[in-house]
């Protein structure tokens, strides 16, 4: 299956589902090369490992940043420690952003980052303790990333858009906050053309979450 979008907001392929119908099922490996935005949450689920009729959900963290993480622990010796840090880690990061917490195991003792980089980590303690550590950096590439855009993802097609009012609860309450939906769930026509979004070429070319577009089977 291929796709391929040009315009404001275009779709290369488009899937829909009602219920707990999936939309789009893949069996096997999934690459993206662009960035994935998801407006619900992004899961990881496994079978229970003795109830058949439930499944365990873990939410993926999310936060402000493309961040990277490793973590593990160390033993403070003669008032000192060095972390070396793993190649996977220093390759990805960016040199600058790097945060570290320590914690020591064991007794109380202070514990402090001497100096820190991309190669290695070096801890001071008032004692000789074993101690976990969790360093925090940012993604090489990634450091400018920008956490409020201008709107791209939550804008109308058409008069009668409905997908907008298929997505979570929450985002569908924020979409009648800011106006860009009426109460009831029908699209703002006023705000859709203060917006400009009634001029484009392609408005009134929506799909709906009703029925296939023209042309896709079920």
């Amino acid at each position: 299956m291929y796709g391929y979008a040009t315009g404001f907001n275009g779709t290369g392929v488009f899937a829909a589902a009602s219920n707990s119908a999936y939309g789009l099922y893949v069996n096997g490996y999934a690459f993206f090369a662009g960035s994935l935005n998801v407006v619900g949450s992004k899961n990881f689920v496994t079978p229970h490992p003795t109830d058949p009729s439930k499944e365990i959900v873990f939410t993926a963290l999310e936060g402000p940043e493309s961040g990277t993480y490793f973590r593990g622990s160390g033993q403070i010796t003669r008032g000192s420690a060095t972390i070396d840090v793993p190649e996977s880690f220093r390759d990805v990061s960016a040199a600058d952003g790097i945060t570290v917490q320590l914690t020591p195991i064991g007794d109380l003792a202070v514990l402090a980052v001497v100096s820190e980089d991309l190669n290695h980590i070096e801890v001071r303690g008032s004692m000789d303790v074993k101690f976990h550590y969790l360093v925090n950096g940012i993604r090489a590439g990634f450091e400018d990333h920008q956490t409020i855009t201008a709107n791209k993802q939550f804008v109308p097609r058409g008069a009668n858009d409905t997908l907008l009012g298929g997505m979570p609860a929450e985002a569908v309450r924020r979409m009648k906050a800011n106006g860009v939906l009426n109460a009831d769930g029908s699209v703002n026509l006023r705000v859709a053309h203060d917006m400009g979004w009634d001029q484009r070429p392609d408005w009134n070319h929506a799909m709906t979450v009703t029925s296939p577009p023209s042309g896709v089977s079920h």
